[in-house]
This record gives structure tokens, C-alpha cells and sequence, in this order.
């Protein structure tokens, strides 16, 4: 445990060693990269993808994987073992049983940092039990948005009582030699997006408790999904250098919450683990979850049928399907419409296999068939270029896909994306074409068939 924690306290160098190995290949020179020799050794025996396992989340093998939040395989022939990290708080989440804890919000509501402590120590406890060497807590954002939905999570609305507790439940985990994670660094502490918050603030009241969590050893932190002032916070060297390395003096090594790395430039910004986003890390691996994204249990089942796909008025898809409920009792449906990423993909833009663009939940008798629409912004078929600084559309072909699941999209349409945002449609299975082209005003039909593999070219339809 000590000698994986020790590695993972400078893994925030490796991105270094990966420059350095082309300029240094061939020679027998270890690379002084973080002045250790020890932990420098070792990373002159590895290899690229053996540095890559170490900075990127992986899938544990299923017959020991213990339903973690997180993993890392390690390297075994060099002794390094493999790291599990759990998700909290209040307590250890994972596929096994573990103690219910307090609610966070009721240990702040003590003001006893022993207490909060001894909490630490219990949860620690229970990380090792269960093979877990990193836990994914104390959640140490401010609570000072009452809608905001996580905010039960929180130590409440100050940063001094934040902090305390946190910094007494971090000193709790780590003495039973398991890795605390503070998080989320920093703003996340309503559900918008974009947070505004000036420099004074953003010192006295938001990073504060991170000052007393860093003070306190914390071994990790965790970056948030929200932008701060404009920038991804888990891309803003601003806070991740300047002010958390520089300024706090934090040693250990940053983690990006699940779907927070934007661009792979964020190595560069301060960032030193990407952990994966869910369905869309699984659907990269081409790994097939237990239970996908979207999934739902039922006691009917639903057809899906009728795929129609036309450009909205106001830019973007209407895509419209039937559902029945092919089942003898009535139920709910939740059909979700999904975007491929281009078959051509621009130079450096990273685009999950497919991500959820639209969603609706309908109600249905036995029998009972619906005909609805699905409708997703031009936005959608946008990415934000890094180059220019703004949305722009990825031309060429993309496929819709419909279904119940991530996993479950038995309806297919491509459609192909222009410069001008003209679109071809290309209906999969064998649902027929109607009349969608040639009903539209701004539609040109070149050429129309009823059969899967035929494509609609159209024109002079722009979204611009």
C-alpha cells in the first residue's frame, strides 16, 4: 500500500517522462524526473503504454473486480500493484455490503473534528476490507446553492467548518494506510456548468477547504466537471498549478471526475489521472457493462419502429419513431436517441463512439402504440474546437441511433453533415422512407428508395 502510494504521488510527473523517452531512446540514462531514484528508476524500465495504464482508467478483469468507481492495472513485472478506488461519501461503494455512514451533512453538524476523525478511521477500515486503496472522499465543496442536488454531500455552507471536518475524516482514512480523495476542485457547488466566481472569493470561501485537506496530506484530489469562469476546471492551470501546486504546495496527484477531461491538453494544464466517463469509457473499450447506461427494469416490453429523421426549423433533428407496448401490463418507456461520432473525425478532437443527444418517458396500456419526436439542437452536431475557440460541425457521415439503452439501439439512421450543414439521410433496418424529403420546403430530393443502404441526398437546407 505505502509503495503504491508513493508512486502515485508522483504520477503527476508522467507526462514529462512521456515527452523525455523519445529524446532519450537508445540512451541508458535514467531521466531525473521527479528526484526520487527510486520511483525515477522504475519509470525508466516502463514502457509508453505501461505510463499510459497509469495516468488513464482501466476496466478490472470481472472475476475480481469488486464494482469500484475506479481502477488501474499497474505493472506487475516491475512490482507495482494494481489500484482500486471506490466512490463515497458517506461511506465505500462498492459491490460488496459496507457499513452505512452518518450523512455528512450530520457529522458537520457536530462540530467535533474527533468524531469526524474516528468517521475517517471507520471508512478506512472498511476501504481495506474490501480490497480498496483509494477512496473517493471527503466531498468538501461549499453548500451555498439550496437547489443544488449533491449538495447533502457537503460539510454545509462554511469553508472553516468545511475544512476541519474534511481535513479530520482525511487524517481518519489515511492512518489505516488508504488514500483519501478530496474533491471537487473547485466551484462545484451548484449544477450549473459555468460557475462566475472572482479571485477573493474563489480563495477565502471555495478553495479554503482544500488548503486545510492539503494541510492534512490529502494523498489525491479530484478535479470537477463544471468550467470555472469560462475554462474546464480540470483544464485551468490556473488552479490546478499556480494556486494548488504553487500556492497550497499539494504533492499528490489530480484525478478528473468521470467525463471531465475534455482534450487530452489538460495533461498540460495540471492534470495527471483521467478517469473514464461511464458508458462512454465502456463503449470505447468495448467492454459490455452489467447494466448500461439507460437501462431499466420492466414487467412489459416495447417495440420500436418508424424511424424518421428531418432537419428542425430551428436547426438541429427532429427525429420521430413509434413505440408499442408489446406486453400484457402497462408501463413506462424511456427511448434515447444517441450520436455516433463522424466516421472522418477533425485532427485532435477526441468524440466518444456515441453520446445521448435527446430523451423522453412515455406511459403505455398493453397494446398501446405512440408516435413521438425526438428533437436534439444543431448544437448537438457541434464539437468546441480548441483551435478556433468556438462550436463548430463536424462534417461528413454520423449515425443516429435509437433505442431503450446504450446498449439496446435497434433503430439506425445516418446522416451526412456538409459545410454548409446540408444533410443526406440514410434510414437503417428496413423502414420506409416516406414522403419527409419531399414535404420539406427546403429540401432538393436528388434521389429516394425504400430499402436499407440507399441514401437521400438533399440540398440547399443550411443551418448556418
Amino acid at each position: 500500500m505505502l509503495r503504491a502510494k508513493k508512486f502515485l504521488q508522483h504520477v503527476a510527473l508522467l507526462f514529462l517522462v512521456v515527452c523525455v523517452s523519445s529524446a532519450t531512446l537508445g540512451q541508458n540514462t535514467v531521466p531525473v524526473v521527479t528526484g526520487d531514484a527510486r520511483v525515477d528508476k522504475l519509470l525508466g524500465e516502463m514502457t509508453l503504454e505501461e505510463k499510459m495504464a497509469l495516468i488513464c482508467g482501466a476496466s478490472e478483469d470481472p472475476s475480481t473486480n469488486q464494482g469500484q468507481a475506479g481502477y488501474l492495472m499497474g505493472v506487475p513485472r516491475l512490482g507495482i500493484p494494481p489500484i482500486r478506488m471506490s466512490d463515497g461519501p458517506p461511506g465505500i461503494l462498492t459491490r460488496q455490503p459496507s457499513q452505512a455512514e452518518i450523512g455528512t451533512m450530520g457529522l458537520a453538524a457536530t462540530f467535533d473534528v474527533k468524531i469526524a476523525e474516528e468517521n475517517g478511521a471507520v471508512i478506512g477500515r472498511e476501504a481495506k476490507s474490501l480490497g480498496i486503496d483509494v477512496v473517493l472522499e471527503p466531498f468538501i465543496n461549499i453548500d451555498r446553492d439550496i437547489t443544488f442536488e449533491r449538495g447533502y454531500n457537503t460539510y454545509g455552507e462554511d469553508p472553516v467548518l468545511t475544512g476541519a471536518m474534511g481535513a479530520a475524516v482525511i487524517r481518519g482514512i489515511q492512518a489505516q494506510g488508504v488514500m483519501a480523495q478530496a474533491k471537487h476542485y473547485v466551484g462545484y457547488d451548484s449544477d450549473a456548468n459555468n460557475v462566475s466566481i472572482d479571485p477573493q472569493t474563489l480563495h477565502e470561501i471555495y478553495v479554503a477547504p482544500f488548503v486545510d485537506a492539503v494541510d492534512a496530506g490529502v494523498s489525491s484530489i479530484m478535479c470537477s466537471y463544471n468550467k470555472l469562469n469560462g475554462t474546464y476546471a480540470c483544464g485551468k492551470r490556473e488552479i490546478l498549478v499556480d494556486i494548488l501546486r504553487k500556492e497550497l504546495g499539494f504533492k499528490g496527484f489530480v484525478t478528473s471526475d468521470w467525463g471531465a477531461t475534455h482534450a487530452p491538453s489538460f495533461i498540460n494544464q495540471g492534470l495527471d489521472m483521467e478517469m473514464p466517463v461511464g458508458c462512454r469509457w465502456f463503449d470505447k473499450q468495448k467492454i459490455a457493462p452489467l447494466f448500461p447506461f439507460g437501462f431499466g427494469l420492466s414487467y412489459t416490453a416495447f417495440d420500436y419502429s418508424d424511424l424518421k429523421v428531418q432537419p428542425a426549423a430551428a436547426g438541429g433533428l427532429d427525429v420521430t419513431l413509434k413505440i408499442r407496448n408489446s406486453g400484457d401490463v402497462a408501463g413506462d418507456e424511456v427511448p434515447q436517441l444517441y450520436l455516433e461520432a463522424p466516421e472522418t473525425r477533425p485532427t485532435g478532437v477526441d468524440f466518444p463512439v456515441h453520446a445521448l443527444a435527446a430523451f423522453d418517458r412515455i406511459h403505455l396500456d398493453p397494446n398501446q402504440t405512440e408516435t413521438l419526436t425526438l428533437r436534439f439542437p444543431l448544437r448537438r452536431l457541434e464539437f468546441w474546437s480548441l483551435t478556433e475557440g468556438k462550436w463548430m460541425k463536424a462534417t461528413g457521415v454520423r449515425e443516429v441511433l435509437v433505442g431503450s439503452s446504450s446498449r439496446n439501439l435497434p433503430l439506425s439512421a445516418k446522416i451526412r453533415i456538409r459545410w454548409a450543414g446540408v444533410f443526406g439521410i440514410n434510414v437503417g433496418l428496413t423502414h420506409r422512407v416516406t414522403q419527409m424529403a419531399e414535404d420539406h420546403p427546403n429540401w432538393k430530393l436528388a434521389s429516394k428508395s425504400g430499402e436499407k443502404g440507399a441514401l437521400i441526398v438533399c440540398g440547399d437546407h443550411s443551418h448556418a
